[in-house]
């Protein structure tokens, strides 16, 4: 759009032949009845709002305004200096200028409701956001939630038989090029179905975590446990030297398990029967490993409890 700047000299019914894209528009302002001092304005009959085609946005606002306060100081001259405009060219042009400053109040309006519009949009629009956050939140701890207890035993938060396969499975193959050997026990408690029976299952359950608290804490630093269920346990040793550090090992766990524990007014004691199967030797997988030494609990139980190594001639 072309605004055609204003003379101040400019006569007000020159200003009439024009609009802001230098096109004649029809003006739909209605002229007051009279002015305040009663006198009737009578506006010329070929009524044109040279300023009726510039558009109701921000960018327009300066051209109008500054049209306006030409046209008005061409209406009011320089001062000490006489009107030389006609009545009816001054009333034109006064008209013109109330009707441009009219325009422009709506405009101004309208802006102001679309900007309180367009702030409540936003801020529906930040409050949806913030519930879209609340909702992958709650999304992403589900499934953490529901991966660990995939992965976790949910009495003894222990890994379970499967996230304890995958370990077991993952370290023998970081092991295979360095040829590290690994050692496995695979633990079943002595008489725990009599501390069931006799006592009943919660304090059968309260045992069970109790003994995997002592496994967890007997542990050292990149070694593993888990609880393949009932009242078995298997624990992971890795880099073990040899036959004299692992059977240390194994007495230590035997001594962890076996002290005192007390559930309420009980006293109970803790034995356990180990197998122990070792890799490589032992198994040529992770499934075999697991096997051997399970042969081997039942080895050490037969007689009667401790801990016994997987044999092949057994």
């Amino acid at each position: 759009m072309e605004n055609r700047p204003i003379d101040h000299c400019e006569p007000a019914s020159s200003l009439a032949s024009h609009s802001g894209n230098g096109k004649p528009a029809a003006s739909t302002a209605k002229p007051p009845t009279h002015w305040r001092d009663g006198r009737d304005p009578k506006p010329p009959r070929s009524w044109t709002d040279p300023y009726a085609s510039l558009p109701l946005s921000g960018p327009a606002w300066g051209d109008l305004l500054a049209a306006v306060s030409s046209q008005l100081r061409s209406l009011s001259g320089a001062p000490g200096q006489a009107l030389v405009l006609r009545p009816s060219e001054l009333t034109e042009g006064v008209w013109q200028c109330a009707n441009a400053l009219d325009r422009l109040e709506r405009s101004l309006r309208h802006e102001m409701g679309r900007a309180r519009r367009m702030e409540l949009s936003l801020f529906d629009a930040r409050v949806a956001l913030a519930r879209a956050r609340m909702a992958l939140k709650g999304a992403q701890d589900s499934e953490r939630d529901a991966r660990r207890r995939a992965l976790e035993d949910s009495l003894t938060a222990l890994p379970n038989q499967e996230s304890f396969r995958g370990r077991l499975h993952l370290t023998m193959g970081r092991a295979a090029p360095t040829g590290d050997s690994l050692a496995l026990l695979y633990l079943d408690l002595d008489d725990f179905k009599a501390v069931n029976d006799s006592h009943g299952h919660n304090v059968g359950d309260e045992l069970l975590r109790i003994v995997a608290a002592r496994l967890r804490s007997a542990l050292r630093s990149g070694d593993c446990v888990g609880r393949l269920g009932g009242d078995e346990f298997a624990c992971l040793l890795a880099n073990v030297p040899g036959r004299h550090e692992l059977d240390e090992v194994v007495k230590k766990f035997a001594r962890v398990l076996s002290a005192p524990v007390r559930i309420g007014a009980l006293d109970l004691r803790v034995r356990a029967s180990i197998g122990i199967a070792v890799w490589p030797g032992d198994g040529d997988n992770g499934d075999d490993l697991l096997r051997n030494a399970d042969h081997a609990m039942y080895q050490a139980k037969r007689q009667g409890g401790g801990h016994a190594y997987f044999d092949r001639t057994a």
